[in-house]
């Protein structure tokens, strides 16, 4: 097959817009899978964005829990060592005699 001079600029500029053409369709086919990916991603992100909230707030209530309870704790140390010392330094009737105190080793 023979081919004038003006035939390969025709099939040249010819490849060539085909060419362009294809890569144009290479880049929007791209463009809508890394949507579809960045969508997909993103919704994976709020759900974990929601579970870390929902974590946060049970530990947020953990912590107030245990903050009473050490609270109610600390108060029940106190009173109970209150009545020691209290019982420990009341007076002691021996008899007659003079009037004694205990004394106890207080931490």
């Amino acid at each position: 097959m023979f081919l004038k001079y003006f035939h390969v600029e025709q099939l040249n500029s010819a490849l060539s817009e085909f060419t362009r053409r294809v890569v144009t369709c290479q880049k929007y086919a791209r463009g809508v899978g890394a949507r579809r990916s960045y969508a997909t991603v993103k919704q994976l992100a709020r759900e974990c964005e929601a579970d870390v909230n929902q974590l946060n707030d049970i530990v947020r209530k953990l912590s107030n829990n245990l903050t009473f309870q050490q609270n109610e704790l600390h108060k029940e140390d106190a009173r109970l060592y209150e009545e020691k010392w209290n019982a420990a330094n009341e007076p002691e009737q021996q008899g007659n005699g003079p009037v004694r105190c205990k004394t106890i080793n207080v931490r």
